[in-house]
């Protein structure tokens, strides 16, 4: 700026008429002086480092570097006042991010215009100025000497603005043109790219372990070398990231670093944070399914556990049901299993797709391993019980073990001799396609295609309808006005169990995983919109409940499967969202019975028989005393069965697979000292 108080002011954008329309409209400010104009944010990063000029107009969209990269390259100190030029308000996000002092909308103003201009010449005296300033201090702070780093981020979520707290973020992934942050159970995205992010973050606190992660350093609680010289990182909520070769020597030095920082001042505890001895080759993992190391989401712990009653519910049959004054609720209790499918699919295709969509390798053999540890122990306790000691059983016949062993139950079952231990059907509809789908989920990765995936989607739907159509038209019609029962026996065996007839649940799942792990804007959309989400998924259940009046019908038979699998998707999909009712709401008991849920679902009809068997004369006619009997013995026997049996083998599971992981490792690191949060 001159002795007499003049701004050098520097004009950038592509457009002539546009630069021209700046120029004409500063020529009468006698404040102002032109000092040069740009046509492209090549030649205004040489004209503002070789000109400093006091002010620049700035366009955001031009061809080759845009004017928010072309300010961004400049450090804080080199940087002018900017004016942002623009036809979208969306960048005045961005706008606030890089100090500028104003935006312009196209076409501009001219009263806006004088708006920014009186800015300018304000912040700019302040500059000059400083002890006469008191609202600037931010402002000033940021073109010190110092490296500025970001404190907040300034995020849009449709027509919301929000904040977020550099302190509160525990990791960024890329996703695309956008950087995602996680906050907890949130997820934040921001329209920058990881490697531009990485320059406004503190590196005391920040460090990057992959070309899509970084990390915040204080957030990690253990490392674990795998058997690729690749790291394996667990943050104190128990999520796990992967640190690629490239940056695992950088990470390790951070953490010396800081460490050295810390010890040197003699700090041992610092802001409620421990510093402890962590051992890098640790071998304990946070699993989904223990629900002990990351903070559950009460929405999804709380449809799980309505799928179990529900389902529990409807077995009640077994014992003589709950009433005809909850008749209803005990009828359509079949539903449970299909929210369990949506909610598998859901949790069991985000475990597979995220890793892919950041081009990390697939590990079958760990996948269909772990899933053997989750699955076989209290089923093969079960299957014991089934058939070492018969009384048990809740009917008297039961199908050839080896069907059982070898999930092909739902596809050979005479139910009409064969009832026991009957529900296992749904298991082996899961079993079938984890046992695929990480095969297509590989192929289809290799060479992204939404429209591929979508026509495959959309094949299976229509031939599942299909399917259940033709079995309804050439089995169950020609025997439907016989009383013998062979109609219900032909729905159950031809439409209700066989695992290429019930896909449509699962298939909803792994869409939302899909929609998550590779449109993650959509998903954050979707994230924001979570009480919309309920309230249609909701509406899309009653419907789905209304045409289920007749269950066996040729439409409900046909139509039906779908329309549930939506409804249901659409609640878990809001269940997800921390931004909604249904992912917030807490009910106490919910959690633990999502917890044992899997060990409540094999056992529940041995004990309803159990109980009847032995309780059933006390019992009569004493409703609500019988049906909290029949809660207490279910619930305490699926406690027993997970507590004894399930968690054991899922802990079993975590040292194998820690165990497999360091095998044939490189040389072990040392010991390091790291910021660690409440000890686990």
């Amino acid at each position: 700026m001159t002795s007499g108080g003049i701004l050098r002011v520097l004009v950038v954008d592509d457009e002539p008429l546009a630069r021209s329309g700046v120029c004409t409209r500063l020529a009468s400010h006698a404040d102002m002086q032109v000092i040069g104009e740009c046509g492209d944010g090549e030649s205004a990063v040489a004209a503002m480092l070789a000109q400093t000029p006091d002010l620049v107009f700035m366009d955001v969209q031009m061809p080759g570097i845009s004017g928010l990269e072309a300010l961004g390259t400049l450090s804080p100190q080199q940087r002018p006042m900017a004016i942002l030029l623009t036809a979208y308000d969306q960048f005045a996000i961005r706008a606030f991010e890089i100090h500028a002092l104003d935006y312009l909308l196209k076409p501009i103003d001219d009263d806006r215009f004088g708006e920014a201009l009186d800015r300018a010449r304000q912040t700019h005296a302040n500059r000059h100025h400083p002890r006469t300033s008191t609202g600037v201090d931010a402002w000033l702070a940021a073109r010190t000497d110092a490296p500025a780093y970001a404190s907040r981020f300034t995020v849009r979520t449709g027509n919301r603005i929000s904040f977020v707290d550099v302190a509160q973020i525990d990791w960024i992934e890329a996703t695309g043109d956008y950087a995602g942050l996680h906050v907890g159970n949130k997820l934040h995205l921001l329209r920058e790219t990881l490697h531009q992010l990485a320059g406004r973050l503190d590196p005391l606190r920040f460090v990057r372990i992959h070309r899509s992660t970084i990390v915040c350093i204080e957030r990690i609680a253990e490392l674990q070398a795998l058997s690729n010289r690749d790291v394996l990182l667990r943050l104190r909520d128990g999520t796990p990231l992967r640190a690629s070769r490239t940056y695992v020597e950088a990470l390790h030095g951070r953490i010396k670093a800081i460490n050295a920082l810390v010890i040197a001042a003699k700090v041992t505890r610092t802001a409620g944070m421990s510093l402890v001895a962590a051992d890098p080759f640790k071998s304990s993992i946070y699993d989904p399914m223990q629900g002990n190391a990351m903070q559950r989401l009460p929405g999804l712990d709380l449809l799980r556990a309505i799928a179990i009653v529900w389902v529990m519910l409807f077995h009640s049959y077994i014992v003589g049901g709950i009433g005809e004054r909850f008749a209803m609720l005990q009828n359509y209790g079949w539903m449970g299993v299909d929210l369990f499918f949506v909610l598998s699919g859901y949790l069991i295709g985000s475990q597979l797709l995220k890793p892919l969509s950041r081009g990390e390798p697939l590990s079958f053999t760990d996948f269909y391993l772990r899933r053997a540890f989750r699955v076989l122990p209290v089923l093969w306790l079960m299957l014991a019980l089934y058939f070492m000691w018969p009384a048990c059983r809740e009917a008297a016949g039961i199908q050839p073990l080896w069907q059982f062993l070898t999930f092909t139950l739902n596809f050979l079952i005479d139910y009409q001799h064969n009832k026991a231990f009957s529900h296992l059907w749904s298991l082996c509809v899961e079993e079938h396609f984890y046992l695929l789908f990480p095969w297509l989920a590989w192929w289809l990765t290799r060479r992204p295609s939404t429209a591929r995936f979508i026509a495959i989607c959309v094949a299976l739907v229509i031939t599942g309808m299909a399917l259940r159509g033709y079995v309804w038209q050439y089995s169950m019609a020609p025997v439907r006005d016989l009383d013998d029962g062979r109609f219900g026996l032909r729905f159950v065996e031809g439409i209700y169990y066989p695992t290429y007839t019930r896909l449509d649940g699962l298939l909803a799942g792994v869409v939302l995983a899909t929609i998550k792990a590779y449109r993650p804007l959509l998903w954050a959309h979707l994230q924001a919109n979570a009480n919309r989400l309920m309230l249609g998924g909701l509406a899309v259940v009653a419907a789905a409940i209304w045409l289920f009046q007749d269950r066996t019908g040729f439409w409900p038979s046909v139509l039906g499967y779908p329309l549930l699998s939506t409804g249901l998707a659409l609640l878990v999909a809001a269940a997800s969202s921390a931004q909604g009712l249904l992912g917030t709401v807490r009910v106490p008991g919910a959690g633990w019975i999502a917890l044992i849920s899997y060990s409540l679902y094999l056992s529940h009809k041995i004990v309803f028989h159990l109980v009847e068997s032995t309780f059933a004369a006390s019992l009569e006619g004493h409703g609500a005393l019988a049906f909290a009997t029949y809660a207490v013995a279910t619930l305490s026997v699926g406690s027993l069965l997970y507590l004894v049996l399930e968690r054991p083998f899922l802990r079993l599971r975590e040292r194998f697979s820690g165990s497999r992981a360091t095998r044939q490792i490189q040389p072990p690191l040392k010991p390091t000292l790291l910021p660690v949060g409440e000890r686990e």
